[in-house]
């Protein structure tokens, strides 16, 4: 397969959450292709052994984590990375609290985005400590993995911690578009965008 509506047709693995057919649909859609004739199958969360196992074509999965695995274990993987396919760029990792949250416990908000900001310093700063600190947390035997998914995910932690309005409002109108909410989410009231360390 060299593009997504190669898929047509195909068995693709689904999680069985709702976002993972309408990002399917979407980039199908997107290259002249019919999510119609895709055969959904749901695989939960193994997408790593699906694929491995030939029981799938492909599965919607993280570039930086199932990709790297998959690119370890020797699967040759073509990644169709839907900011390629008509949606904006994706806002990578964003932080979510209450509302009441927000504004009762706001220096302790502070003080977590400072410590994460340090946090991201420094295991840009060393890599390889970084790794073994994360592989330690999540009781993974496979250290090289984890500095593996973190030399994939370096570029977005270059620039620091901060919230991109322009590219959220984008989101929303995506989002809401596909169908993976039933409204457009306001951008403004949804984020706060004084909040900084």
């Amino acid at each position: 397969m060299t593009r997504p509506r190669d898929l047509e047709g195909r068995r693709v693995g689904v999680s069985g959450l709702p976002s993972d057919p309408a990002f399917v649909a979407a980039i199908l859609r997107h290259d002249g292709g019919d999510p119609r004739t895709v055969r959904e199958v749901t695989i939960g969360f193994n997408a790593v052994g699906a694929l491995l196992a030939g029981r799938v074509a492909a599965v919607p999965a993280f570039w930086n984590a199932e990709g790297v695995a998959l690119s370890r274990h020797g699967l040759r993987v073509r990644e169709f990375r839907i900011d390629d396919y008509g949606a904006p760029r994706f806002p990578e990792v964003i932080l979510m609290t209450a509302r009441r949250t927000l504004e009762r416990r706001r220096p302790q908000l502070l003080a977590a985005l400072a410590a994460i900001e340090d946090g991201r310093r420094d295991a840009v700063a060393h890599p390889a400590a970084a790794a073994r600190v994360v592989a330690d947390a999540a009781h993974a035997r496979d250290t090289g993995l984890v500095r593996a998914q973190l030399d994939a995910v370096s570029d977005a932690f270059a620039p620091g911690l901060r919230l991109d309005r322009a590219i959220l409002e984008r989101w929303a109108d995506f989002d809401a578009r596909i169908g993976i909410v039933d409204r457009r989410t306001d951008v403004g009231r949804a984020f706060d965008f004084t909040l900084r360390r």
